[in-house]
């Protein structure tokens, strides 16, 4: 391990701030590699424990690194130590509005392109109404010119 942080702090040589967040997705964000420190430090594993202690302040940047590098595990691990916190800090009448507010526009788009397709069949359908009353016309004028 201690080979592999080195290797990290070569590849970001110059950049500490990148070599520390290399190291953080390569070993606290990987339960594997957490679980083998763990081991090695005599520390009682727990998938939880980690991510419990981690500030709500700081999971949004933290599920997009755990999303993009990170195993799906450790990102499924952190929600669910997080889900109780989440829910208590989410407005939820915000929230709610929110999606009222999307519904209505999309019930208003709904509506306009309702009102557009029966007014493009009304259209069609008076279309030939029309057509087959001049064809009735045509022919009750043929007979009657044939009959008269």
């Amino acid at each position: 391990h201690m080979n592999a942080a080195l290797n990290i702090n070569t590849r970001h040589l110059g950049n500490c701030h990148a070599a520390g967040q290399a190291k953080i997705i390569s070993y606290h964000h990987n339960s594997i590699a957490r679980m083998e420190l763990c081991r090695l430090q005599g520390i009682e594993y727990s998938p939880k424990s980690l991510f419990a202690e981690i500030d709500d302040v700081f999971l949004p940047n933290i599920f997009a690194v755990l999303g993009k590098q990170g195993e799906i595990n450790d990102l499924y691990q952190m929600l669910i130590a997080k889900v109780p916190k989440l829910a208590s800090i989410v407005n939820k009448k915000a929230a709610l509005t929110e999606r009222m507010n999307d519904y209505a526009v999309k019930s208003v788009d709904l509506v306009a392109t309702h009102a557009r397709q029966v007014k493009d069949l009304n259209t069609a359908h008076v279309r030939q109404v029309v057509a087959m009353n001049v064809e009735h016309a045509r022919r009750v004028v043929e007979m009657n010119a044939k009959h008269a």
